[in-house]
């Protein structure tokens, strides 16, 4: 269940000159999400409603997905993620970030969730290469990410890493090292997808400037590689994901998301490979 809480980004504040990543649109990915306008408890309930017509009795993830959700004072936060505890249907409270935002602040209110419902924390990284980070303009370091990842994991939460494996900027050794960062530092979960261009984005510009995006074979062999290296214990959550529904450019190559997840499949399936099949480079 997509939540929206209206905070904004710090990487995103004109009065800095900073615009964000080059390929965030103008919902900070959030686009399957109520306007953040709407009151949480609102957002909650419309959506429930919603759902309840299936008849289905679901339990329900509270994801507060766009932008960045810890981008706020704590008691801010503590109100903005009240809500989920009044309603039983969800069980896990899941809060989207950036890695130079978990301060110990926030990872206090996060923490004080704890005993009521599961908490998760999702934390951008997308590269492990630091020049690819400058020229999508991340706005942090890979050290920002590895002392966040720490500092969430000391206190008993979750973590969930994102990562997009087709980054032009990178090379396949790249994303072989992301998955074995992820490893490294016991990542819980991982989301990864392709690059998708939106219009008005600066990518977008890049892409008219002539920048040329990777092939989609190309991408199946980096997300096999990188399945290959990470640690069969951590929970695939996402491997492909849906453009923005509005002004998407080029997503996806043009094919919906169970046919490139069915074609990965097939080729793990030729290739005889699986999840964790190259992971005997930890000694723990």
């Amino acid at each position: 269940m997509p939540l929206s809480t209206g905070l904004g980004c710090p990487n995103r504040n004109p009065s800095t000159g900073t615009t964000g990543c080059i390929f965030c649109d103008s919902t900070g990915s959030g686009f399957n999400a109520l306007p953040p306008d709407i009151p949480v408890r609102s957002q909650i309930q419309r959506q429930l409603k919603e759902k309840s017509l299936t008849n289905t009795p679901t339990k329900w993830i509270g994801y507060f997905q766009s932008f960045t959700n810890t981008y706020g004072a704590p008691q801010q936060l503590k109100r903005l993620f009240e809500p989920v505890l009044d309603f039983p249907e969800i069980v896990i409270l899941d809060v989207s970030t950036r890695p130079d935002q978990v301060p110990e602040q926030v990872l206090d209110i996060l923490e004080s969730f704890a005993p009521y419902i599961e908490v998760w924390v999702e934390l951008g990284l997308q590269s492990v290469n630091p020049s690819t980070l400058q020229i999508i303009r991340r706005g942090h370091g890979l050290m920002d990410f590895i002392d966040a990842v720490r500092r969430t994991k000391n206190r008993g939460i979750p973590v969930i890493a994102h990562g997009i494996l087709d980054l032009p900027w990178d090379r396949k050794q790249d994303v072989e090292d992301m998955a074995k960062l992820f490893s490294s530092l016991g990542i819980d979960g991982v989301k990864t997808h392709s690059l998708y261009v939106v219009e008005g984005t600066p990518l977008a510009e890049m892409v008219d400037n002539g920048l040329e995006l990777l092939t989609f074979d190309a991408f199946v062999e980096r997300t096999i590689a990188f399945l290959e290296l990470l640690d069969p214990k951590i929970v695939i959550h996402r491997l492909v994901s849906d453009p923005p529904r509005h002004n998407t450019r080029m997503g996806n190559w043009g094919m919906p998301k169970i046919q490139i997840l069915n074609q990965l499949d097939k080729e793990m399936e030729n290739r005889d490979t699986w999840q964790g099949k190259r992971f005997q480079y930890l000694h723990r």
